[in-house]
């Protein structure tokens, strides 16, 4: 599809292949039918191109591709440009050694590393959050230490039964008074040393099980491909990439194992990153996409997707330049005045000005305090019923061990 954008002008033509991508390539329709250019290398192609003396009109790809090779056949952008439908391909394009065969690049105007984000997970459920401040080993050894200190009253020889120190013992972990004699300094010197721990490990408990009913709490989150490779493996994550770029080349043909895998995972599933392009990320799925930070700080800046944690690790870096038909007349020209402008900033200055503009739509989005529910305490709900339950049963049971009793003596 071509649009025109200036029929009147005298100025010699040059067709520019692009792809519409939200923030970095927009393409307006003015009220007069005019076609202009918006985004970081829309703004920047306008602004070379004019500074060359060119009007251009665009060509947009029908497929919206960047370009692969497909049985024997270019598509998308350099398809347009290998098959004379355009002069220059430009939207954010990296120039891959592939590519070079058909195709001429320009200058590298902008540089970036490659890694992957993984949408923030969903909380982890408040209903059994008091189970939540120790892990099981914590669980484990305060039961133990709790089951063994009455053997040790017991030992120093405490003038109560073992049923009596371990209800006495399990009472004082809930704050409750400690209802044991001194009878000797051995006696003495144990207890402060339980009443010690058990308000250590009250503290704990509650100021921990506290601040995750206030901010729950978030399971962890992938850091490293070699994490990301072993979830993707297991079938708990889904992970994205796209057919057009270097990425899923590099992860097939990598002499690590693992990222050799998770290549193959994508490639399997058919995980095209294509499913979100240009829309906020909806899923309700815990998903990872391989790409620029650049295209995560898009994607969070979009209403209503959610949120993508970006990964410290890098894969590879990743270049953006020009696509240009072999025989086209002003490469060096192009070259030059692309490297001027680069120079000068005013890439960046596109750069930065779509941040703010990105900050400035996140800055209403504020997270509102809300009380705690039902469901917030659901577990402690659970937890009073079942000893409820217990109680009748035992109760129950008693009855009938006593009537059975009485019965046997009669």
């Amino acid at each position: 599809m071509v649009l025109n954008l200036n029929k009147t002008s005298n100025l010699p033509l040059i067709r520019v292949a692009v792809v519409s991508l939200k923030g970095t390539m927009n393409i307006i329709t003015n009220e007069d039918g005019q076609i202009t250019a918006s985004g970081m290398d829309g703004l920047l192609m306008d602004a070379v191109l004019k500074a060359l003396g060119y009007r251009y009109e665009l060509v947009i790809p029908s497929d919206r591709e960047w370009g692969r090779l497909e049985k024997g056949n270019w598509t998308g952008l350099i398809g347009e440009v290998v098959n004379n439908r355009a002069d220059l391909a430009w939207t954010w394009l990296a120039p891959t050694e592939e590519r070079h065969k058909v195709v001429d690049f320009s200058n590298i105007y902008y540089s970036e590393a490659i890694t992957f984000g993984v949408t923030k997970p969903y909380p982890i459920p408040t209903a059994y959050a008091i189970f939540y401040p120790f892990d099981l080993p914590a669980w484990i050894g305060v039961f133990v230490i709790i089951l063994l200190m009455p053997l040790l009253f017991l030992i120093i020889r405490a003038r109560y039964s073992y049923l009596e120190l371990f209800l006495n013992i399990f009472a004082s972990i809930l704050k409750q008074p400690l209802m044991i004699s001194i009878n000797s300094g051995k006696v003495l010197i144990l207890l402060i040393s339980w009443l010690l721990f058990t308000l250590l490990i009250s503290c704990f408990y509650s100021s921990v099980l506290l601040s995750f009913l206030t901010k729950p709490l978030i399971p962890k989150v992938i850091r490293n491909f070699q994490e990301l490779s072993d979830v993707v493996s297991k079938g708990y994550l889904e992970c994205y990439a796209s057919k057009q770029s270097y990425v899923l080349p590099y992860l097939l043909h990598s002499e690590e194992e693992y990222l050799k895998n998770l290549g193959k995972t994508i490639v399997k599933n058919d995980w095209n990153i294509i499913d979100f392009e240009n829309a906020p990320i909806k899923t309700t799925k815990n998903i990872a996409i391989i790409n620029s930070e650049l295209y995560f700080h898009i994607k969070n800046g979009m209403p209503d997707s959610r949120f993508l944690i970006i990964s410290h690790d890098r894969l590879h870096s990743s270049h953006c330049s020009v696509a240009m038909r072999k025989d086209f007349c002003c490469k060096e020209s192009l070259n030059v005045m692309l490297t001027r402008a680069t120079e000068a900033g005013l890439f960046n200055y596109y750069l930065k000005r779509f941040h703010f503009n990105e900050m400035v739509a996140r800055s209403d989005e504020t997270e509102e305090g809300k009380p705690l529910t039902v469901t917030d305490f659901s577990g402690v709900f659970i937890l009073l019923i079942s000893g409820i339950l217990f109680s009748v049963l035992t109760f129950i049971v008693e009855i009938a061990f006593r009537n059975g009793a009485h019965k046997y003596l009669a």
